[in-house]
């Protein structure tokens, strides 16, 4: 591990101004960033996106293949401006560089949010998956599910250092894994050329708008790599690199999905009703009881609440040594210099939400992830 004497950050007023503390930099490799993208993303690919199957199967795959474009533009654009400038925080880094503090804080706001509520969404599919796989629900259960899944995961936050990236390392190669088993089970069972399977075709316009935000699953998240980049030694040669091996990587897994669940029974009419897309398909090809499934598909819910804490982290630690929030969360804790506050506040605000939703809103699960659109945009 290496270490910084001296950081840039910008202060208040948009200028650049140099600290003096001392910024523990991981020496990480390429791979280690590349799987934490995959953590990040790959959640997003086992459930939610099949809802926009509703406008019809060659809409989807054309509005799939628009997102792509959207994100590789994303991603290219953000690794290119990373080989130059390893700004800490991510997109809102760049924003407050060029346009001033005052953008810059809202961007910054916008991002946070869409990473908190996004770990809310994450909790809700991981209750449904524990719901199925330890058969005992009642009203009460529910809230105990979602504080489950911020025990398993915070603590590694808290702790940082190298078993962050080992846990994100481990994590990422066991959710893609079940991702590249699905495709495989599904691949002898696709029929291309069923129509049946494919119906509706094509609806209207005003389908493929409304359904279109929903394909963000598929890769909302991937630009947040970036986020570590202070923390990171040899950043500027390596997140690039490693952001667009990832995107390569979700964009072939996102394919893959779409065209061999489209194409397998019981057809789209049937699928994008489904909580769990994989769930369906797991138990049609390989027979699996659904609690087996369930098994599989929690990890992937697990990484994606993991890897959206981590972005909310280094987003809220960043605006604080900006100057666009207060202090207290700018500093860090521990051998590892951990931002604690700043994991804790944005665990708090995304259970505490996640909480109020469940005790006053009726199915928030899909309202909470237009929210993550909204502030993704």
């Amino acid at each position: 591990m290496g270490d910084a004497k001296e950081s840039v950050v910008g202060n208040a007023e948009g200028t650049e101004v140099a600290v003096s503390k001392t910024i523990k930099r991981e020496i990480v490799t390429v791979y280690d960033i590349y799987w934490l993208g995959i953590v990040i993303v790959t959640g997003g690919q086992m459930a939610g996106w099949n809802a926009a199957l509703e406008q019809g199967y060659t809409q989807t795959v054309i509005g799939m293949l628009i997102m792509a474009l959207g994100y590789f533009c994303l991603v290219f654009c953000i690794a290119e401006m990373t080989s130059i400038l390893t700004f800490a925080g991510g997109s809102y880094g760049f924003t407050r560089a060029v346009l001033g503090p005052v953008t810059g804080f809202f961007v910054g706001v916008c991002e946070s949010l869409e990473y908190i509520l996004y770990v809310a969404a994450a909790a809700v599919s991981f209750e449904l998956l524990c719901r199925d796989l330890f058969k005992y629900y009642t009203g009460a259960v529910k809230p105990l599910y979602y504080l489950l899944l911020y025990a398993i995961t915070v603590p590694v936050h808290l702790y940082g250092g190298r078993i962050f990236w080992v846990y994100s390392t481990v994590a990422g190669i066991v959710t893609l894994a079940v991702v590249i088993i699905y495709c495989l089970a599904l691949t002898p069972h696709a029929d291309f050329g069923n129509k049946q399977y494919h119906t509706p075709n094509f609806t209207n316009g005003d389908n493929f708008m409304y359904h279109f935000s929903q394909l963000a699953w598929l890769f909302v998240g991937v630009e947040a790599m970036t986020l570590g980049n202070n923390n990171i030694k040899d950043a500027a040669s390596k997140v690039p690199w490693a952001m667009v091996a990832c995107m390569c990587t979700l964009f072939v897994t996102a394919v893959c999905i779409i065209l061999l669940a489209g194409s397998t029974y019981p057809g789209i009419a049937q699928l994008y009703m489904e909580d769990h897309e994989m769930d369906t398909g797991f138990h049609l090809s390989l027979h699996l009881t659904h609690q087996f499934t369930s098994i599989l598909l929690i990890p992937g819910f697990v990484s994606a609440a993991y890897g959206f804490q981590f972005a909310y982290t280094k987003q809220i630690n960043a605006m604080a040594c900006s100057g666009l929030l207060p202090k207290i969360f700018a500093s860090t804790y521990g051998p590892n210099d951990v931002p604690v506050v700043a994991c804790l506040a944005g665990s708090l605000v995304s259970l505490s939400l996640l909480l109020a939703c469940y005790s006053t809103v009726e199915n928030f699960s899909n309202d909470v992830f237009h929210i993550v659109i909204c502030g993704a945009c």
